[in-house]
């Protein structure tokens, strides 16, 4: 998870919008105002911070998928 706050907070300073930011990460609008804000706030401490972020509305949280079984042999 640090390694998609690093790179909300590069997208954000290399001045992408936060509904661009969102898409491509695929989390909510909220968890990238709350990695920015909490970048501005405490700096690197912020992305090495161990909350996950919100899955955007109508995404599958990587948390909630299994891996998949194998099959028997008929």
């Amino acid at each position: 998870m640090r390694l998609r706050r690093a790179i909300v907070v590069m997208m954000s300073a290399q001045g992408q919008p936060v509904p661009d930011i969102t898409s491509l990460m695929q989390v909510s609008t909220d968890s990238v105002h709350e990695v920015i804000h909490a970048f501005n706030e405490r700096g690197l401490e912020a992305v090495a911070a161990s909350t996950p972020p919100v899955p955007a509305p109508g995404t599958i949280s990587s948390s909630t998928v299994t891996e998949p079984r194998s099959l028997p042999c008929l």
